[in-house]
């Protein structure tokens, strides 16, 4: 794997570590609730996907791609679109469903449970879309 790609593929580790830390800092507090973002990295794989449509249009009205390719990428974005929406949906039924219930409710042996759910799936999940949004715009794909 060479540097280019290695150095892209961990943006998104990247803006997940500075995002938690711009919560913490906003919150006052350091704590692994500050780190649940797999609601954002899905919302920025989502986003990317729509920035590319208008990106793919761009380069169609500048001639630079032809149709063939172009019709590809649009179907392949869209594509990646509808499986983003959907995982976003999953991320957000798993925040809906561990997010609010707090320690009081099933005491602490559920924290670990918490935890895996929202900072491990969740996180991984919305990694996962956004990791695959970048290897399929790097190899031409989308």
């Amino acid at each position: 794997m060479d540097r280019h790609l290695l150095l892209t593929l961990s943006i998104p580790a990247l803006f997940l570590l500075v995002t938690g830390g711009i919560r913490s800092l906003v919150r006052g507090k350091v704590t692994w609730a500050n780190f649940y973002l797999g609601l954002d990295l899905s919302l920025a794989a989502l986003a990317n996907g729509l920035v590319n449509v208008a990106d793919v249009l761009h380069d169609i009205e500048k001639q630079e791609i032809t149709d063939s390719i172009a019709e590809s990428r649009i179907i392949y974005t869209l594509i990646f679109i509808i499986l983003s929406g959907a995982v976003l949906l999953v991320v957000m039924l798993i925040h809906q469903r561990w997010e609010g219930i707090g320690l009081d409710v099933w005491g602490v042996k559920h924290k670990r449970s918490r935890g895996l759910m929202l900072g491990v799936l969740s996180n991984i999940l919305g990694l996962t879309t956004l990791l695959g949004f970048i290897w399929f715009r790097l190899k031409g794909v989308l």
